[in-house]
This record gives C-alpha cells, sequence and structure tokens, in this order.
C-alpha cells in the first residue's frame, strides 16, 4: 500500500529545497570568484625572487602583492632586501603608500584620493 500523500509536509519540503538551491549557487559562485582572486594574486607573486617567495609567508599575501608591482617594474634590478624589510616593518597601508611614492614618484595623501 502506497504512503499517503501529506500535501503539507510535501509544501514545507519543496519551500526548502527552493531556500537551499539558491543558497547553494550564491556559495559556489563565491567560491568561483575566491579562486579567481587567488589565481590573480598567485600570477602576481610569480615576478618576486625565489628567496622573496619564501619569506611571504612571514610578511603575508598583501604586502607581496605590493611588492611584485615593485618587481615586475625593476625586474633584475629589484632591491628584494630592502624591500622584504620594510615589508616585515611597515603596516600594510604604509607599505602601500611606499610603493605607490616608488612607483609614481609622488606622495598621494587621503585627502587627495576622495
Amino acid at each position: 500500500m502506497p504512503p499517503k500523500f501529506n500535501r503539507r509536509c510535501a509544501v514545507f519540503v519543496l519551500g526548502k529545497i527552493d531556500e537551499i538551491l539558491p543558497w547553494e549557487q550564491r556559495k559556489e559562485t563565491e567560491r568561483d570568484n575566491k579562486f579567481v582572486e587567488l589565481g590573480r594574486y598567485l600570477c602576481e607573486v610569480r615576478h618576486l625572487p625565489l628567496h622573496a617567495r619564501k619569506q611571504l609567508q612571514e610578511v603575508g599575501w598583501a604586502k607581496g602583492i605590493e611588492l611584485a608591482k615593485l618587481a615586475r617594474r625593476d625586474r633584475e634590478r629589484f632591491d628584494c632586501a630592502t624591500w622584504l624589510h620594510k615589508a616585515r616593518q611597515m603596516p600594510k597601508e604604509d607599505l602601500k603608500k611606499e610603493v605607490e611614492k616608488e612607483l609614481t614618484g609622488q606622495e598621494t595623501e587621503p585627502w587627495e584620493i576622495i
């Protein structure tokens, strides 16, 4: 004998499925975006010299990206030791300003950005 059809239970279950599927799709899209972002950062870091890449763990990825900007510009002339020292000593935002100053030759104040 087949089970009785419980309309109320079926509506509830279908409603839950309709909630979960869009959530899962959002999470999958978010994960894909994070992997794209990770790939971009890994590509940036590959411009750093090998010994600098090994020291990135103590410096952090955000600072490593800033160093990669200089390394890409300077290539073999990149002063890795000096910039790694600065990266270790400075907060992230200060290093970012220092790199921007080095790349553009001019300082930008926070009020200038706005």
